[in-house]
Order: structure tokens, then C-alpha cells, then sequence
């Protein structure tokens, strides 16, 4: 289970419903406090999600092993981790702070704008 900043655990947060795409939990998840998923897509490609709390927000990254993730996947995704009133950003870093793991990954965080109501 993962909580929020505001305390929220990931029942609340949709995780504990079916995933889409296919996707299973899988252990051990690299990254600290958080979960990961797996799904197959294709004979020979895999969609990756992995969620945790970073910098008090909600973090998603959905990543494919051959291909970036479709408009879609990426939507059933958000559907899936957040619920439907949260305002969902993906964020292009400053070239200087720019870190991507995976080559075809995008990352979706719980938007600080929507916490603030804006």
C-alpha cells in the first residue's frame, strides 16, 4: 500500500482494482515505497507501470519495451491510478533536470494545481 501526502492509501487511490491492459503486480518493485506492474502486449513487447509518491504527488510511469506507449494505454492508465475529479500532468523537464531510466517512458503526477483548486 502507498499513502499520499494527504494521507490517502492506494485503495482510495484505485489500486486495488483490476488493472487494465492486462497488467500484474510483480515484486520486487526498484524503487523505493513503490509498486510495479507488468503486462505482455504483443509477442514480443511488455508495458511497465511503476507508481509511487514523489514530492507529495502521486507518480505514474508507463513505459513499453520496444515502443512508446500509445495515447490509449496511457489513458486507461490515468483512468486506472487517479480518480476522475485529479488533474493529471506530464511534465518535460528542463533539459539540465531531464532523467529517463527507460527510453520509451512517459510520467504522470497528480497535478499540484489541482490540489490547490486552482
Amino acid at each position: 500500500m502507498i499513502l499520499t501526502a494527504g494521507g490517502a492509501d492506494s485503495r482510495w487511490l484505485r489500486f486495488d482494482e483490476s488493472p487494465p491492459l492486462g497488467l500484474k503486480e510483480a515484486k520486487p518493485c526498484t524503487v523505493p515505497g513503490g509498486r510495479l506492474w507488468l503486462a505482455h502486449s504483443g509477442k514480443h513487447g511488455r508495458i511497465s507501470v511503476i507508481v509511487s509518491i514523489d514530492s507529495d504527488a502521486l507518480h505514474v510511469s508507463i513505459a513499453h519495451s520496444n515502443r512508446y506507449p500509445t495515447w490509449d494505454e496511457i489513458l486507461a492508465v490515468r483512468a486506472w491510478a487517479y480518480a476522475d475529479d485529479t488533474e493529471v500532468v506530464m511534465v518535460l523537464a528542463r533539459k539540465e533536470e531531464y532523467v529517463n531510466v527507460h527510453n520509451n517512458c512517459f510520467h504522470l503526477w497528480e497535478s499540484a494545481c489541482g490540489r490547490e483548486g486552482r
